[in-house]
């Protein structure tokens, strides 16, 4: 968040509400929970695993 609001001031205003990253981090969640399976943790596609890296770095 501070790398955020060096360099990408806009970025950091749309961002600092207390509820904005709160309802990004959930719509996470559940989509990483809802399309878990039993066979696919073996199925990795390198859009899940960009994604994966983009909201984590």
């Amino acid at each position: 968040m501070m790398f955020i609001s060096i360099c990408y001031a806009p970025l950091h205003l749309a961002l600092g509400g207390p509820h904005t990253i709160t309802v990004l981090v959930l719509e996470y969640l559940f989509f990483n929970y809802g399309s878990t399976t039993k066979n696919s943790m073996f199925n990795l596609t390198i859009q899940r695993v960009f994604l994966n890296n983009l909201i984590f770095q």
